[in-house]
Parts: structure tokens; sequence; C-alpha cells
């Protein structure tokens, strides 16, 4: 049993399911559609538009009430049809954009335009690569120039060092909490007229819009990013893959940047470039700190 999660590739999980146990989200129809054996566990409530497609799916299908009851729903399910109650939903293959536009612009009183309706784009390619996620909350420990890092949920009860947060993905919250903050570069150029920050000017206004941010950084390459601490010059920190037997082991740079963060609030002496160990976990790597230097200073993010 997989329960998708939100913004999971649903799509593809509904393709590839033998049957879906649904609540009263629209998604259920998707299922219906395609065949595939449906449960409902809608609980009651005044969410459903009586005699709508989902309300009849709901009405026509095994209802969900116990978990004991699962195999028995299951097996009532396979024998009843759910492509019914979804077919008007979807009479309109390929029309639904058009007919919808024409309909909102009657209510609003204006003419649609002349210009043709563009197709919504299709689903994203599943991908199994995982989610980093948005905020972390970190322990560090610093013992000379060996940094040990623990990464947690921003809401864990383990004591922590500091919070660490993504820019914008984590959002307004954990962005004003953070006390780290890292951006990561575009992994495609922009092509045509644009205007871009560079990694120098993206830090600074991070520092200087967020008064809680302590470091901000920007990840320019999994091995190499500008991290600028408040207060002090930018640095360019170099993270060297560990290599094993022919194998190079990369560590993750959010990480980095937290291990970093932590060994100069510790207070070690500004000045000449040092190298630090940084155990993350899963890989233990040389980190290179120097002055930073003018390609990353203007590398576009």
């Amino acid at each position: 049993m997989v329960l998708a999660r939100p913004h999971e590739e649903w799509a593809a999980l509904l393709v590839a399911a033998d049957a879906v146990v649904t609540d009263h989200g629209s998604t259920g129809l998707y299922a219906a559609a395609l065949g595939r054996p449906v449960v409902g566990a809608y609980d009651g409530g005044r969410e459903l538009v009586p005699h709508s497609p989902m309300a009849r799916l709901l009405a026509e299908t095994p209802h969900l009430a116990a978990a004991r009851d699962l195999p028995a729903a299951l097996e009532a399910a396979r024998a009843t049809d759910p492509r019914g109650p979804a077919a008007h939903a979807f009479a309109h293959q390929g029309e639904a954009l058009a007919l919808l536009r024409g309909h909102l612009y009657r209510l609003l009183g204006l003419r649609p335009p002349a210009t043709p309706v563009v197709d919504a784009p299709a689903f994203p390619a599943p991908t199994t690569t995982p989610r980093q996620p948005a905020a972390l909350a970190v322990r560090a420990e610093v013992c000379g120039d060996r940094v040990t890092v623990h990464r947690f949920p921003p809401d864990t009860p383990e004591r922590v060092h500091h919070l660490a947060a993504e820019h914008p993905t984590a959002g307004p919250g954990p962005l004003q909490s953070a006390a780290v903050v890292w951006h990561h570069a575009r992994t495609r150029p922009l092509t045509g007229h644009h205007a871009a920050w560079t990694a120098s000017g993206w830090t600074a206004s991070a520092l200087d819009e967020m008064p809680g941010c302590r470091t901000a950084a920007a990840i320019l390459t999994r091995d190499r990013l500008l991290l600028r601490p408040r207060g002090r010059a930018p640095l360019t920190v170099t993270i060297e893959p560990d290599r094993e037997q022919g194998r190079s082991r990369h560590a993750d740079p959010t990480a980095v940047v937290s291990a970093v963060h932590a060994w100069l609030a510790s207070g070690p002496p500004p000045g000449a470039p040092r190298t630090l160990l940084c155990d993350t976990g899963p890989v233990a790597v040389r980190v290179h700190l120097a002055p930073a230097e003018d390609r990353d200073l203007d590398y576009e993010v």
C-alpha cells in the first residue's frame, strides 16, 4: 500500500495501482476513468456537490469504514465498474480548456480572446529522486577543525544548533526564523533578455532582507559554493569528494553550509584559508575555505 504525499507524482501512482482507496477529493475520478477498482473512505460532510460525478462515484462504490474491512471492500470494488460515474466528468476530452474559458468569460460578461487556448502542460516525468526538505533543524558539533552535522525535521525535540532553510522554497515562516539560508543556482542558463542575481548580490540581499539570517550561501555546483557570513567577507567554499576504490562520494553542499556556519560561529581566527573535515553522516569530506574568488562572486544564480 502506497500513500501519495502532497505534491507527489500521483498520476504515475494511479497508473501503477491495482486499486485505489480515495476520500472525496477529485483524484478518485481519475482512478475511476482508468478503470481501477475504487474504494471510498469518505466519512460524510457537506464538501461534495450533490449529484456531481464525485458524489455519484462515492455513492456507487464500496465504502471503507474500518481497516479490517479492506479485503472485503477491495473484493466488492473489483466487481464494480467505476467508469460510469467518471464518464460525465471526462465527456469532453481535449475540449475542456476551450469550454471552460468560454464559460468563465460568459460569467464575466466579456468576449473571449480570438487566440486559441494553449494546451495544458503534460504531467511531469515520474522520478525516484527524493526531494530534499526545504527546512532542517541542525545540530553541529565543532571540535577544532572537524565539524559533525546531524539534521532533523524543524519540529524535532532534539537539541539543535540552528535552523537552515532553502530560499524561496521553505516559505516565509522558516526563512524568517532560519540562521542559515541557501539558494541553488540554476541548472540551465537563461536565454534571451533577462536579469539575474549574482551570487554576491543574492547573498548580500538575503542578509539584508532577513535580519535573523547569520549566513547566506549560494550553491553554485555540488562541490562549490559562495558563503557570506554576516559581518564578514564572503568565502569560496570548495568541497573535496571522498574518493575510495575508484568511486567518488559527494557530500550534500547544504550540510556543508551548516558545518561552515557552525565552525565560524565557534569563534575561529579570521584570515588565512582553512581546511575543515565535515562529517555529514553518510560521508566525511574535506572542505577548503578561501576568500571569495571573482568568478564565484559574479556567478549568476
